[in-house]
């Protein structure tokens, strides 16, 4: 049981990097329609740009992963370390 609870902080926490990260760009004046989208203008207008640490760049592509790994990959093994903030 404990597994899936940390299944889903993957999930709820990569959709909530990507919502504040896709309106901060649309605040800028950046739309993605895809969470591609978003992940390339993120970097493209943001962390190239030095407007936001590579760090928080670095830490979206690895929420996103192990949201992709957590939701479709029956054999991913959770982390609780991960995905804690």
């Amino acid at each position: 049981m404990k597994q899936k609870h940390w299944r889903g902080a993957y999930n709820r926490l990569y959709y909530a990097c990507f919502y504040a990260t896709k309106a901060v760009l649309e605040a800028h004046k950046h739309t993605a329609e895809t969470h591609s989208g978003v992940k390339t203008l993120l970097s493209k207008h943001s962390i190239r740009t030095g407007a936001i640490d590579p760090e928080f760049g670095t830490y979206y592509i690895d929420v996103r992963e192990a949201r992709l790994e957590s939701d479709y990959d029956a054999s991913f093994a959770t982390d609780p370390d991960r995905v804690q903030v």
